[in-house]
């Protein structure tokens, strides 16, 4: 089989990471899936799904572990994160001269990150860009639009058959509010202490904030005191079951392109409330299969949970079966495994489905 080399710059089990597990899931019927990454936990959890996997600690080391794959097969599937992961591939094929199918995947929200994509132009990679928006700003920053491809984030079916769900709601408002996130500047959790010191009545809703990063400590040493209803609970490895318990799942960074905790929450028919801007934002359509507040406006963010603490339980269960709808419509692996499917093997693709039974128009 030929090899589907994905390579992540990082070693965590976060959104980015699971959907890799995902893709190379979904297409491991036609291909050999390889997963290159820091060492973590994706790795654990790759060779738990029978994956080849390459630990690797360097760009140089990355690059050393490849060449071994490009030196046995004439033909690869390759999809890379980050810049320096898709110049490896492209320095050793000057040499080797294989066939290679090459997947860029745009990650981050900064602007630096679509800037830099732009410098594959001259090259033979697709740009998978992760929503509507991403592809806008690709554009923006001179990335060839003749290349680029938009595929949504998915849940895999194997995944909704195990996610916990939330039993319906059978009592007005929501009490147990969770986040789960990388506390970082971008990800904005300190809006949710700004709402919190402006609406002092939701003391009586409890927050819990599962993550980590470089605003920990800051953050803490905030609400100690202040709100004494906002629980910083690290990381868990029962996070699935923690969010089926909750009343509602928040998301507050205002320039996210994609959110897998998102999918989650839907999936376990939790109800979300999420800024309005970004790829993120667009997902959303408020009292419908969710709700939203104004980026970056913790005065409009506290209004709306004010307005939650006390929402009908009918709403509830409406928004959350809405989420599942959105979930198993927009958002199925279907969709997305035939769209990689396709920017991997082009007009191969016919070929292959015909094999199933299935024709691609």
């Amino acid at each position: 089989m030929i090899p589907l080399i994905y390579v992540l710059h990082n070693g965590n089990l976060y959104g980015l990471e699971q959907m890799a597990l995902a893709t190379l899931d979904g297409l491991s019927d036609e291909f050999k899936p390889h997963l290159f990454a820091p060492e973590g936990d994706v790795i654990k959890e790759a060779k738990k799904m029978g994956f080849e996997t390459q630990s690797f600690s360097s760009k140089t080391d990355l690059t050393m572990k490849l060449r071994l794959l490009f030196s046995a097969h004439k033909e690869l599937g390759f999809i890379a994160t980050d810049l320096s992961h898709s110049y490896a591939v492209i320095l050793l094929n000057t040499f080797y001269r294989r066939r290679v199918k090459h997947l860029h995947i745009v990650c981050g929200d900064e602007n630096s990150n679509y800037a830099r994509a732009s410098r594959l132009n001259k090259f033979d990679v697709t740009f998978i860009a992760l929503s509507e928006e991403v592809k806008e700003k690709l554009i923006a920053f001179d990335t060839r639009q003749d290349r680029i491809r938009v595929i949504e984030n998915f849940m895999s079916e194997k995944r909704k058959e195990i996610v916990p769900c939330r039993l319906p709601f059978d009592k007005n408002g929501v009490k147990n509010v969770v986040i789960i996130s990388r506390l970082e500047p971008r990800k904005k959790i300190d809006l949710l202490l700004d709402a919190l010191d402006f609406k002092p009545q939701l003391s009586s809703v409890d927050f819990t904030i599962y993550g980590t990063g470089s605003e920990l400590e800051s953050l803490k040493k905030r609400a100690r005191g202040r709100h004494q209803n906002v629980h910083f609970a690290g990381f868990d490895e029962n996070i699935s079951q923690k969010l089926a318990d909750a009343d509602l799942y928040i998301h507050l960074c205002p320039l996210q392109s994609s959110g897998l905790m998102i999918l989650e929450a839907m999936a376990a028919q939790v109800p979300v409330l999420v800024s309005d801007s970004g790829g993120i934002g667009s997902m959303i359509s408020h009292n419908i299969n969710g709700f939203n507040f104004k980026a970056n406006d913790f005065q409009h963010l506290a209004i709306r949970l004010d307005e939650l603490s006390t929402a009908p339980f009918n709403l509830l269960n409406a928004i959350a079966k809405g989420g599942k709808h959105l979930l198993n419509i927009r958002f199925s692996p279907e969709n997305s495994i035939e769209k990689y499917r396709r920017s991997i093997w082009g007009q191969k693709v016919q070929a292959v489905d015909l094999s199933r039974g299935k024709l691609i128009l």
